[in-house]
């Protein structure tokens, strides 16, 4: 071997050798895995795989709470406010919004269980279009927790492929379980590894719209302490005043749950106007104002909100306010149902429903108590004159012995006198509530129906006499079965008018009761456990019924066959029978003796009380068609022709075999 061929074999060899150990460095230099523990507990994990269909989810929590990521240019910070069922993702950057929960919370799920990577890659820039990690492809996210980023996850996400891994650690998802994916830790573009069994990808490429949830105002009901509504066309500002207080914890809350809060409404401004239950409702209504699509500024309205436009500013307890612009006029474009709103500070527009946009446009016509009578009791009216609808009126009044009819008049010497007792009349009178006071524009229609009401009525209660006109049902439109009406403070019709207002028709019909209406109803006001003595003579006087109390002091019937005892439930269902009795109905231009009630044709009930007042009710085979006639010597009703209820007679014409068992 020449001198020429050493020198060029000894030069190959160096060369070769310095190749190798090139090789190996970079062999050598390889980077460790990636390896992230899940947060999920295995116990959770298996209880979950187990579960049915209709089983309740296992809800685990999890400790990220802001999730930052990256797509298309636009990057996007996320952070968690409340824990469990009551947490709530909003949306910091690019804009202050509300974050659909499930998408979020699919990004975060990705690591309820372990991941790892495998084969692990030095890689340069000109490598990166292998694993679709140039600029324009990636995907970044990061997340965190307490401010730090959570178990290193800071991720640049490039090409998903076909997995060789096979399914992560512990389970994971199952439709990403045949996928893995190629990142970068993020700040180190000269490594590439591939996280194995998982899609890190997809649930990141969700645009700012779709990851936006609908929810117009990142603030929540409890939040707000301060509610002003300003009606177009120069109406009076209402201003809504919350009182908030902290909530007693439950007993199972866990101990780093946050602090609930409840808010007590009231009507501010204008003063000394009370509000309407309704407006507890108001701040709910704007905090969860929903919109069905964000409208960007160039695609909205031309020329804005138009002329009229409602306008609410919502005041947090920490001072942060929101103001939404709601259109007057209905209709966007050929959506007849819906409406344009904006918020104040944001160029884009809002495309409510129209009932929610309904629930804030609230004036102070629908805010203002809506109690008729304030909170009257039933005991506090002394007078009531109501307007039957066949004409007249009927008008009773309260003196020292109780109710008693002034009108129609009656006269002792021609039958009983009747007795009032309105008890449950009242009861419906002194809680009435009206719909809703006339808006401005619906005062001329609502002057002309009261012009001639279809009737009026009267009530006196604490020193006051409140006057009521009601105009015709109406039959149409958004007022259908409803009628106007107007209500005075003072028996003066002349007096200066107040508002106009709306009410249901089955509360007008209220206040046209007739006589019988209001008459007394139920016969007797003794008990069951009064009762000593009660007797049923049939009209053939034949069989008979006899009831006596025992030395045990229960009723026993009287001569039972030998072996037989008192069938107790009937004899009980007797007493209490008689003793609770309530008249169906007064008929009128009817004499007793043609009805069958005298002792030889009706069914005669007798009672004696424990002390010694004899009862006698009447009860006639006849009937008004389905109830039978009756009447009593005793009580406020003695001599009165009436009906009583067919299941109450039932009950009390039994025969000897009904009694014994």
């Amino acid at each position: 071997m020449n001198k020429n061929t050493i020198i060029l074999f000894v030069a190959v060899a160096v060369l070769a050798i310095a190749t190798l150990l090139a090789t190996q460095k970079e062999e050598v230099a390889a980077p460790k895995k990636i390896e992230v523990p899940g947060y999920a507990p295995k116990a959770d994990l298996d209880k979950r795989a187990k579960q049915g269909i209709m089983d309740t989810p296992v809800n685990i929590d999890y400790p990220i709470d802001e999730v930052i990521y990256t797509f298309k240019d636009t990057t996007v910070r996320m952070v968690r406010d409340g824990t469990g069922k009551d947490t709530t993702w909003l949306i910091k950057e690019p804009v202050d919004a509300v974050a659909v929960k499930y998408q979020v919370e699919k990004m975060i799920k990705l690591f309820e269980t372990a991941t790892s990577s495998i084969q692990p890659k030095t890689i340069k820039p000109k490598d990166f279009v292998r694993f679709d990690l140039e600029p324009e492809s990636r995907v970044a996210f990061t997340l965190k927790q307490g401010g730090n980023v959570w178990n290193g996850v800071d991720f640049v996400v490039g090409k998903v492929s076909q997995g060789e891994g096979g399914p992560p650690p512990g389970g994971g998802q199952k439709q990403s379980a045949n996928s893995d994916t190629w990142v970068l830790k993020k700040g180190d573009d000269t490594t590439v590894y591939r996280i194995a069994g998982k899609d890190l990808r997809a649930p990141f490429e969700v645009s700012l719209s779709d990851l936006r949830d609908k929810k117009v105002l990142t603030a929540k009901a409890t939040d707000l302490v301060k509610l002003a509504i300003q009606a177009p066309g120069g109406a009076p500002k209402v201003v809504l005043t919350g009182d908030r207080k902290e909530e007693p914890k439950k007993k199972d809350a866990k101990p780093d749950a946050k602090p609930t809060f409840k808010v007590t409404w009231t009507l501010t401004e204008p003063a000394g106007v009370k509000g309407d239950k309704s407006i507890d409702s108001m701040a709910r209504s704007l905090a969860n104002l929903r919109t069905r699509e964000f409208v960007p500024a160039d695609k909205g309205p031309e020329g804005g909100l138009g002329a009229e436009v409602w306008a609410l500013t919502g005041t947090t307890h920490e001072g942060k306010s929101y103001t939404v612009h709601i259109a007057a006029k209905d209709g966007v474009g050929e959506e007849d149902d819906k409406v344009w709103a904006q918020v104040a500070g944001k160029k884009e527009f809002l495309k409510l429903d129209k009932y929610g946009a309904k629930n804030l446009r609230k004036s102070l016509a629908d805010l203002k108590d809506k109690a008729l009578f304030g909170y009257l009791k039933a005991e506090d009216i002394t007078m009531l004159q109501t307007a039957p609808p066949g004409g007249g009126k009927v008008r009773i009044e309260k003196g020292d012995e109780g109710w008693a009819f002034v009108a129609p008049t009656q006269d002792p010497k021609k039958g009983p006198v009747w007795t009032a007792d309105p008890a449950s009349v009242l009861r419906t009178i002194a809680t009435a509530r009206l719909s809703r006071f006339a808006a401005a524009g619906e005062v001329p229609s609502a002057n002309g129906a009261l012009e001639k009401p279809e009737f009026v009525a009267q009530l006196s209660a604490k020193g006051k006499t409140y006057l009521i006109k009601v105009g015709p049902k109406m039959e149409e439109g958004d007022t259908k079965n409803q009628r106007w009406a107007r209500m005075y403070d003072n028996p003066d019709p002349a007096a200066a008018a107040p508002v106009p207002f709306l009410i249901q028709d089955f509360t007008a019909s209220r206040f046209r009761k007739t006589a019988a209406d209001l008459r007394r109803k139920t016969l007797f006001s003794f008990d069951a456990k009064d009762v000593a003595k009660l007797t049923v003579t049939w009209p053939d006087g034949a069989t008979k019924v006899d009831l006596q109390r025992a030395a045990d002091g229960k009723l026993a019937a009287v001569g039972l066959p030998p072996g037989k005892k008192t069938k107790a439930s009937t004899v009980t269902t007797m007493s209490t029978t008689l003793a609770k009795l309530r008249v169906k109905s007064f008929p009128e231009g009817k004499k007793l003796a043609e009805l069958g009630l005298d002792k030889k044709s009706a069914y005669v009930v007798t009672a004696t009380l424990a002390d010694g007042k004899a009862i006698e009710v009447l009860i006639s085979a006849k009937t008004d068609g389905t109830d039978p006639y009756a009447t009593t010597n005793f009580g406020p009703l003695a001599g009165q022709l009436f009906t009583l209820n067919k299941y109450q007679v039932d009950n009390l014409q039994k025969e000897p075999k009904d009694l014994a068992e």
